[in-house]
């Protein structure tokens, strides 16, 4: 048994279990519609520092681990996330592309978070467009009841909104064409 440290926690969430792993930063604070409480809760004492972005990986012995898996969804939506703790929107956007070409997708839309980011900062106005479009554009599924699915959408605009609007209190500057795009689709 451990002594747990409530002023060192790491708040790390995967809603659903076909979802990625996903990192709590209070400064771009984003949740699942199908996180649970207890990360609503402990979210905003998320410890984002103690993820390295600098650490050398270890090398896994192949023979002992299994070979290393597939780069699907996941390791590019977590390779994107560690790239905007760095803020560092040019490997988000590279990452978007790599994306793009291998027509990946996630099963929580959400997790296109760190790339809509990376657009509104840039100003690619038609990509934040394409993406705040999948993030809103949930369906019914096994993990959304039918009747939720309004809920669902408007609850993903909302933490969109949340998120770009921090962004700007943190001090990134969008254009002001962005700026008028995120008013009127994202938090009208």
């Amino acid at each position: 048994m451990g002594v747990v440290d409530p002023g060192n926690l790491l708040v790390m969430s995967q809603p659903l279990t076909n979802a990625c792993v996903h990192i709590i930063d209070p400064k771009y604070a984003w949740y699942s519609y199908n996180d649970p409480d207890s990360i609503l809760v402990t979210g905003s004492y998320s410890k984002i520092e103690n993820v390295l972005t600098d650490a050398e990986p270890p090398r896994l012995d192949p023979i002992i681990f299994g070979p290393e898996p597939a780069h699907n969804w996941c390791y590019f939506f977590e390779k994107a996330e560690l790239a905007v703790q760095n803020e560092d929107w040019d490997v988000v956007m590279d990452l978007a592309e790599e994306v793009g070409a291998q027509k990946l997708h996630p099963n929580e839309r959400l997790e296109w978070m760190p790339f809509l980011q990376a657009y509104a900062v840039s100003g690619n106005e038609e990509d934040f467009s394409d993406t705040m479009a999948k993030m809103t554009s949930v369906t019914a599924s096994s993990s959304v009841a039918s009747y939720d699915v309004p809920k669902v959408n408007a609850y993903n605009r909302r933490q969109a909104c949340n998120v770009l609007k921090s962004m700007q209190d943190e001090g990134q500057k969008f254009t002001s064409q962005m700026q008028d795009l995120i008013d009127v689709t994202v938090c009208r």
